[in-house]
């Protein structure tokens, strides 16, 4: 596994001859425009995999956790399916300004090809550090065209459009919600069939970290997923910063606990309303 874990500490990024210090704001928003500008070379199935791999390895200042109580509700909303009672979660119900907090804003919403967007950025927490080892997003495999798509689950099949969005095509509507029959919880397969994504936030973050790989995936989505635990046990604790949900499905669930996870912070979908990645504030 090619972890660049506790490397020689770096935060400041370079492109070309511009340096960016991504313990700031302004340092971390500069750099993600001008990777985004980067990104829009390269084909639309590779520019989330590609800015995971370019963003892995930086090291920032965690959040002053006393700071952070004061925006979180524990407890909310999320039931961990009784995987991991070790597993510490909390919600964050307000925006504050933190690089951490620009950097899992830009992944929501720039490579999320689902109409209900999620993005989360993994990483090993030590000595008030947070070392990035991933970023995901419920993103597609390539570009996704309109047409008809098949809901193995239902099967039915339904029309599906999709608008440019960000770094990728994101649906209109959400194929599942036109069928009665895929109510909460089921019809997931669509998601690959239909959306062309490869997999979940929370199963992205573990893929594009090394620590898990898909296998045997089948016409109708099914797959397996093979999860390797966090090889640092006891160095650092692995740690998710979720944007856009305030719950995890089963697998998801299992693929996080799998693979080692110690702390989840939801950030909330309802304060998006009033600010974007930029960190300038939206009219509400």
């Amino acid at each position: 596994m090619a972890f660049r874990f506790k490397n020689p500490k770096r935060s400041v990024a370079k492109i070309g001859e511009k340096e960016f210090d991504l313990n700031t704001m302004e340092g971390m928003r500069n750099y993600l425009d001008e990777v985004a500008e980067r990104l829009k070379k390269l084909p639309m199935g590779f520019r989330l995999t590609a800015f995971s791999q370019t963003i892995r390895g930086y090291v920032l200042d965690m959040f002053d956790m006393e700071v952070l109580e004061k925006y979180v509700l524990e407890g909310a909303y999320f039931d961990p399916f009784s995987l991991n009672a070790d597993l510490v979660y909390k919600k964050v119900s307000h925006h504050f300004e933190h690089p951490l907090m620009l950097l899992g804003r830009f992944v929501y919403d720039n490579f999320s090809s689902c109409r209900w967007p999620t993005g989360g950025v993994l990483g090993a927490v030590y000595d008030g550090k947070f070392e990035i080892l991933s970023v995901g997003s419920n993103a597609p495999i390539g570009e996704v065209e309109t047409g008809e798509y098949f809901v193995p689950e239902a099967d039915k099949t339904v029309g599906i459009e999709m608008e440019e969005h960000g770094l990728v095509k994101r649906a209109k509507t959400c194929p599942r919600k036109k069928i009665p029959e895929c109510t909460s919880g089921k019809c997931y397969g669509t998601c690959r069939v239909g959306c062309k994504q490869y997999t979940h936030t929370e199963r992205a973050v573990v893929l594009n970290a090394g620590l898990g790989r898909i296998s045997n995936i089948d016409k109708a989505g099914s797959e397996t997923f093979v999860v390797e635990s966090w090889p640092y046990e006891g160095k650092g604790d692995l740690t998710l910063l979720f944007f856009g949900h305030w719950w995890w499905c089963e697998p998801c669930a299992r693929a996080l606990v799998g693979a080692g996870l110690k702390n989840a912070i939801f950030v909330s979908p309802e304060i998006f309303k009033t600010w974007n990645w930029q960190g300038e504030p939206l009219e509400v």
